[in-house]
């Protein structure tokens, strides 16, 4: 009988050693990665926000289907986030790829970084962002037109600026597009997004994302290109980078990459930029909405 029992034992503690790796390789299984950008992924204490999490193009329903709270849990990773940050209701749409969900940030909130788990009991697919709690620049009175320039330290990774105003006068504010790292992807051709805790007044003033030349304004695609020329037929850069004409030049840059011969650079969520063509036909715009 003590045999038997130990047998018993053995077997049943060989099950939950089973279970337990079954659990973590599912849960490993459902965390599908599919997170193409988070906007804004920062904002000030006292600050209210909607967060925008988007999935890449080729997910299917990664975050269920369209509708509001649609059997989505966002949950704080480390429950004391909780007394920093409410969470507010949920909606997904876009077939599935796009979740956004209110954020509000209490005014005494410590800034440093807020891990949130999302899951969907439709998909069965996991994953986390990270969401920053930062201090507001100072600006001060702009009153001279100026190119905000493309740094780390004023930018968020995903092209969010925090401000405690925003005061212009008799001026033109615009964005540079140049990359501030030097991987493939460039945040910069993203939508260029200002939060404002404080007062935003424009007199006589122009806040201006618009394209130079081929190049699209942050959030534009890339203009195509015909055939030869001084650039030699290289589409624009954007968004999703435009066409070019012939098909062999250098590919046009997008938010997530450079392009090829067939197209433009992709947008951060996957989506090709504007056909390139082989022969004198030109090439085509590029896009620029998250799913073509």
């Amino acid at each position: 009988m003590k045999f038997r029992k130990q047998a018993m034992q053995m077997r049943r503690s060989r099950s939950i050693l089973f279970f337990s790796f079954l659990l973590v390789f599912l849960v490993s299984e459902s965390s599908k990665g599919q997170i193409a950008t988070v906007r804004p992924d920062r904002a000030a204490p006292g600050m209210n926000v909607v967060v925008e999490v988007l999935a890449p193009k080729t997910s299917f329903r990664p975050f269920g289907y369209d509708s509001l709270q649609s059997g989505n849990a966002i949950t704080f990773i480390n429950p004391s986030d909780s007394l920093r940050v409410t969470l507010g209701p949920s909606i997904v749409s876009w077939g599935g790829r796009v979740l956004q969900f209110a954020l509000f940030i209490s005014p005494t909130a410590s800034l440093g970084t807020v891990p949130i788990a999302l899951f969907d009991s439709v998909t069965d697919a996991s994953d986390t962002i990270t969401f920053q709690i930062d201090s507001e620049q100072h600006l001060g009175t702009i009153n001279t037109s100026e190119t905000f320039a493309a740094n780390s330290n004023t930018f968020s990774n995903n092209n969010v600026l925090l401000v405690d105003s925003l005061i212009v006068t008799n001026a033109t504010l615009g964005f540079s597009l140049q990359n501030p790292d030097t991987t493939a992807s460039n945040p910069r051709l993203l939508p260029v997004m200002i939060l404002s805790k404080g007062p935003v007044r424009l007199t006589n003033a122009t806040i201006s994302v618009n394209a130079d030349s081929l190049d699209g304004g942050p959030g534009g695609g890339g203009g195509g290109h015909g055939y030869g020329g001084p650039n030699g037929g290289i589409g624009g850069s954007g968004f999703t980078g435009g066409g070019s004409c012939p098909a062999d030049t250098i590919a046009s840059l997008g938010s997530g990459g450079s392009g090829d011969i067939t197209a433009g650079g992709p947008s951060i969520t996957g989506v090709a930029g504007g056909g390139s063509s082989t022969e004198d036909q030109g090439g085509g715009g590029g896009t620029g909405s998250p799913y073509g």
